[in-house]
């Protein structure tokens, strides 16, 4: 499926070029790169400082691509393995995508490139290969996985047989709000079972099944055992993970009631993504202070990819995040009240009648598929 699309898009590429005798594109270095020569098998470059041309498979900025597709974002050193000529090769991309492309330079020198549009993780469909089948057919191939319900499943990779990529979550707000529960029952019941009894998560057992699951490529990420409420904890957990589990992705999440000074400390670490937790409790609470601050803060680090845990009302459409994962576009399931269908804006309206629940769940996935295809004005490059 990404070969296709990357196959597309190499070959638009190489149409828009032969049309010039060069191409321009420039490297971090600021050298320019002329095209002075397309085969089918190759593209032959010069830079302003190059004495002899050197020679780039088209094969291997196809593969480029399709990873470049498939992650969202990369640093030049993730392009060693498909040339020798990485500046060359990132200039490429750059020039592919154009006006789609964010570029970072960070202070070690290294360079990340991310595609703007929000990509959208369908999570919630661990136990339902219906509902994937229907995301599959209509072209989504995200989503997030919660380890707290595929704990225990060694047949839960099979999921991911279906051509589905992943990120993992850890599982910390399914705990949190089963707790919730619990404290709920307690107030309404004698002490018949205590809070105790809640099957919690371990750093070391995250860690383990981390370990044990990094190498599968398909797996993009593993998000922090973060702990709602506390960001103490939460930046504890993280460390612990990353001393634990140094091969594997782990992305960091920064707690909503934590304060800027943090979040710039944690920017300032140069992650490829910084997930925001604990935004559902506040916005329930505070709805329209939780949308300005989260607005203010993303524009406050244009640098950062942010990814928005359990985030699917029509902010998405207002505000440039880099990921979000939501459950919302199951709602139509729990009662009449939820048959609601998202507009272009991301309003959510009441569904004509005489849709059923699958028709406005796969319409909500559309929508939320096509966010990731929507580009995003960016603040600046370097």
């Amino acid at each position: 499926m990404f070969e296709k699309s990357a196959r597309e898009i190499e070959r638009r590429f190489i149409r828009r070029v032969s049309k010039n005798n060069s191409i321009l594109t420039f490297t971090v270095k600021g050298r320019i790169n002329y095209i002075n020569k397309i085969s089918d098998s190759f593209l032959s470059i010069t830079t302003n400082k190059s004495v002899k041309p050197f020679s780039i498979s088209r094969k291997s900025i196809r593969k480029a691509i399709s990873f470049f597709i498939d992650s969202k974002t990369i640093t030049r050193k993730q392009l060693q393995c498909y040339s020798k000529f990485t500046s060359s090769l990132l200039a490429v991309l750059v020039d592919v995508f154009t006006d789609k492309v964010i570029l970072r330079k960070m202070k070690s020198g290294e360079v990340r490139i991310s595609l703007t549009g929000t990509r959208v993780f369908a999570s919630g469909l661990e136990k339902d290969p219906y509902i994937r089948g229907e995301l599959k057919k209509l072209g989504g191939k995200y989503l997030l996985l919660n380890y707290y319900h595929i704990r225990g499943n060694r047949n839960w990779k099979r999921i991911l047989d279906e051509g589905f990529h992943c990120i993992v979550d850890s599982g910390a707000f399914s705990t949190f709000r089963y707790k919730q529960r619990w404290n709920k029952k307690l107030d309404n019941q004698l002490e018949l079972f205590h809070i105790d009894e809640v099957e919690m998560i371990s750093v070391e057992e995250y860690a383990n099944f981390i370990n044990k699951e990094c190498q599968d490529n398909r797996i993009k990420a593993f998000i922090n055992l973060d702990v709602i409420g506390d960001p103490q904890q939460t930046r504890s957990n993280y460390e612990r993970l990353k001393s634990l589990c140094p091969a594997a992705t782990i992305w960091p999440v920064w707690q909503f009631n934590d304060t800027v000074d943090n979040l710039m400390e944690l920017s300032q670490e140069e992650h490829e993504v910084i997930c925001i937790g604990g935004l559902v409790p506040s916005i329930l609470k505070h709805k329209e202070e939780t949308k300005a601050r989260l607005i203010d803060l993303v524009n406050k680090f244009p640098e950062v990819n942010f990814h928005c845990l359990g985030l699917a009302n029509r902010w998405l459409c207002e505000i440039s995040l880099f990921s979000a994962d939501t459950t919302a576009f199951l709602n139509a399931r729990k009662s009449p009240d939820q048959r609601k269908v998202y507009l272009e804006t991301g309003e959510r309206v009441s569904a004509d009648e005489e849709m059923s629940t699958i028709d406005i769940i796969k319409q909500n996935l559309l929508h939320l598929i096509n966010l990731e295809k929507e580009p995003v004005k960016q603040l600046s490059l370097f």
